[in-house]
C-alpha cells in the first residue's frame, strides 16, 4: 500500500509540473529550416527554465497600511504580480498601478517601474493596452519628434513608455534590469538610442503578422544570410529558429545591413557606401512586421556570381582563407527576452566559438556615450579591448554575440586573439564543456570589472534589510541580474560609481590630457572589460595555441 501511494504521489506531482509549465513548452522554438544534421539536438534551452522562472518571479512591495506588521524587518517581503493594470507618471518616475496575487483588486497598488521585476506581466499589459497595428505609427521617425514632445504627459505614457518598455526588455537578452529611479530621462535617452541608430525594428515586435508570412520571410532572410557568410567563412554558421506558435509577441531578426562578422576599423566605417563587401544596401521590400530585414536582390546576385570583391583592413590575417571557428550555433527568440544565442552542438572546455565583431574605437567614444547616453546604451554597446586604448562600438553594426546573456555562472569567456594588427581580437570560448546538461547555453558575466566596487559600496552602505532593498529606499540607480543562478550576485553595479568619476572629471585640470594620465585612464569607462587576461592567443585548427 505504502508503495502504491509513493507512486500515486509521483504521477500526481509530475502531472501537475506538466499542466504548470505546458505553456512555456509550448512556445519553444524550432529550426527554420532544420539541417538534416541537427535533427536530434535538443530544441530547448536555458530560456525555456527562464521563462518558467520569470512567470513566478517576485517582486518587491511594502505591505499596506491595512496589514500591520510584527517587525521592521517584515516590511521587505517580496510579493508576487497577478498583472499590471494601468499605467502613469509621477514626477520623473513611470509608476504602474499593480495587482498583487492572492490579493484583492482593494489592495491595488502603484508602484515605481524601477522596483517590478515581472517583465513578463508588464508585455502582457502592453498587448493589452496596445492596438498591435495603430501603435506603429506612434512609433518617432527622428530625435526631433521625441525633442518636441518629450514632456507632454500623454505622449510620456502613450508613446516613450510602451515603446521603451518593449526594448529595454531585449537588453542582454533579457538577463538584467537597468534600475533608473528618474526612469523617463533615461527612457527618453534610449529611445533616441534606437532610433538615432536604425534600431526602431525592436519596437514593432507587438506587431505580430500572419504565421506564414512570418515563415515564407524567415525562409528568405535565412537563404540571405547564408549567403552573406559565404563571403565570412571565419565566422560560425548561424540558423534562425522561429516559434511553432506565433501569440502575442514577435521579434524580427536584426537587418542583414547591420550585420557584421568581423571588427572592422572606424576608417573603413567612415567609407561604409562604397565597401558593399562588410555593409550591403537594404532592400526596399518590408518583411516580418513592417522592418527592412532584406538585401538589395542586385547586390545578391553580385554576390552570388562573386563581383564583389573581399576588403580587408590593413594588416589584419585573412582567417576566411583559414577559418577559426566551426561550431554551429542558432538564433531563438522568447517573449519579453528577444533573441538569444545557443549552441546546436556539443563543445569540450576551452573551445574557440566566435569572435565579437564592432566598430573599433578610441575608448574616449565609450565614455562619451556614458555620460550622453547613459548606462543601459553604453554597458549593451561597448566591449573595451584592454592595452589598445581602443573598444568595439556595437550601436549601430553588430554580431550575433550581442545576443548572448549575461548569467554569474557563465558558461563562456572571453580571450585577446591576434588579428595580424595592433587591436587583438575578442574570442568568445567555452569556460566549461557545453552540451545537453546545460541546453547548449553560451552566457557570459558582462559585469565582473565592477564586483570589487560593488562590494566596497556596501561596505560603506551597510545593507542589514538586503542589497536590493537598501537601494531602492536610498533611490539609486543600478543594474539588477535577472539569471537566477544559485550564486547570482544580484546587484552587478551601482551607480554612484558613475557620479563620482563625473565629479573627478569636472574638477580635474587634466581633462584635456587624460589619454596620457595613466592614472585617470583606469577610472575611464572604455566599454565593459570581459577578457581573461591580457595574453594574446591564436586560434589554429578550432584551437588555441601559444
Amino acid at each position: 500500500m505504502r508503495i502504491r501511494a509513493y507512486a500515486n504521489t509521483v504521477v500526481y506531482l509530475a502531472f501537475t509540473v506538466f499542466k504548470a509549465y505546458y505553456p512555456v513548452f509550448s512556445q519553444c522554438c524550432e529550426y527554420f529550416p532544420v539541417p538534416a544534421e541537427s535533427k536530434n539536438i535538443s530544441l530547448f534551452s536555458l530560456n525555456v527554465n527562464k521563462m518558467a522562472r520569470k512567470v513566478k518571479r517576485l517582486t518587491h512591495k511594502k505591505r499596506r497600511s491595512s496589514r500591520p506588521v510584527k517587525t521592521e524587518a517584515a516590511e521587505n517581503v517580496q510579493y508576487e504580480v497577478e498583472k499590471v493594470i494601468g499605467t502613469s507618471n509621477q514626477g520623473n518616475t513611470i509608476y504602474f498601478e499593480v495587482k498583487w496575487k492572492g490579493f484583492p483588486s482593494e489592495e491595488n497598488t502603484q508602484e515605481p517601474e524601477f522596483r517590478l521585476t515581472c517583465d513578463d506581466k508588464i508585455l502582457s499589459y502592453l498587448v493589452r493596452r496596445l492596438d498591435p497595428i495603430a501603435y506603429l505609427d506612434t512609433i518617432p521617425e527622428s530625435i526631433e519628434d521625441i525633442n518636441a514632445m518629450k514632456t507632454n504627459k500623454n505622449y510620456i505614457l502613450d508613446v516613450i513608455e510602451p515603446l521603451t518598455s518593449i526594448g529595454q526588455m531585449t537588453v542582454l537578452s533579457g538577463s538584467v534590469k537597468f534600475v533608473n529611479v528618474d526612469s523617463i530621462p533615461s527612457r527618453v535617452k534610449y529611445l533616441k538610442h534606437m532610433i538615432t541608430c536604425e534600431q526602431s525594428y525592436i519596437l514593432k515586435s507587438l506587431f505580430v503578422p500572419p504565421e506564414d508570412d512570418v515563415r515564407r520571410d524567415m525562409k528568405q532572410y535565412q537563404e540571405e544570410l547564408d549567403l552573406l557568410q559565404k563571403s565570412f567563412t571565419d565566422y560560425p554558421k548561424i540558423t534562425i529558429r522561429i516559434p511553432y506558435q506565433i501569440q502575442t509577441v514577435f521579434y524580427s531578426p536584426p537587418p542583414l545591413s547591420k550585420l557584421l562578422f568581423e571588427p572592422i576599423s572606424e576608417a573603413m566605417f567612415e567609407e561604409r557606401e562604397s565597401d558593399k563587401y562588410h555593409f550591403p544596401p537594404n532592400s526596399d521590400i518590408l518583411g516580418f512586421n513592417k522592418v527592412v530585414p532584406f538585401i538589395d536582390r542586385s547586390h545578391l546576385e553580385e554576390m552570388a556570381d562573386k563581383k564583389i570583391k573581399p576588403t580587408l583592413e590593413k594588416d589584419r590575417l585573412d582567417f576566411n582563407s583559414n577559418p577559426r571557428f566551426n561550431v554551429r550555433m542558432s538564433l531563438s527568440q522568447y517573449p519579453a527576452y528577444g533573441w538569444n544565442l545557443t549552441l546546436n552542438e556539443e563543445v569540450d572546455e576551452n573551445t574557440p566559438l566566435l569572435v565579437i565583431a564592432g566598430v573599433v574605437r578610441p575608448v574616449a567614444v565609450a565614455q562619451k556615450c556614458l555620460e550622453e547616453e547613459g548606462e543601459i546604451v553604453a554597458f549593451s554597446s561597448f566591449i573595451e579591448i584592454p592595452n589598445s586604448g581602443m573598444c568595439l562600438d556595437r550601436r549601430e553594426f553588430f554580431d550575433f554575440s550581442k545576443y548572448i546573456p549575461h548569467n554569474c555562472e557563465p558558461t563562456c569567456g572571453v580571450r585577446l586573439v591576434n588579428s595580424g594588427n595592433d587591436v587583438p581580437d575578442l574570442v568568445v570560448y567555452s569556460l566549461v564543456s557545453i552540451d545537453s546538461s546545460c541546453t547548449y547555453t553560451v552566457s557570459l558575466d558582462y559585469f565582473q570589472m565592477f564586483q570589487s566596487d560593488v562590494k566596497d559600496h556596501f561596505l560603506k552602505n551597510p545593507a542589514p534589510d538586503g542589497q536590493i532593498f537598501s537601494l531602492y529606499e536610498k533611490l539609486t540607480d543600478f543594474v539588477h541580474c535577472q539569471c537566477s543562478m544559485p550564486s547570482c550576485k544580484e546587484v552587478l553595479y551601482v551607480s554612484t560609481m558613475q557620479k563620482q568619476l563625473q565629479q573627478l572629471l569636472k574638477s580635474s585640470k587634466k581633462k584635456s590630457r587624460l589619454d596620457s594620465d595613466e592614472e585617470s585612464e583606469q577610472k575611464i569607462f572604455g566599454g565593459l572589460n570581459l577578457v581573461d587576461s591580457d595574453r594574446i592567443y591564436a586560434i589554429r585548427n578550432g584551437e588555441f595555441v601559444d
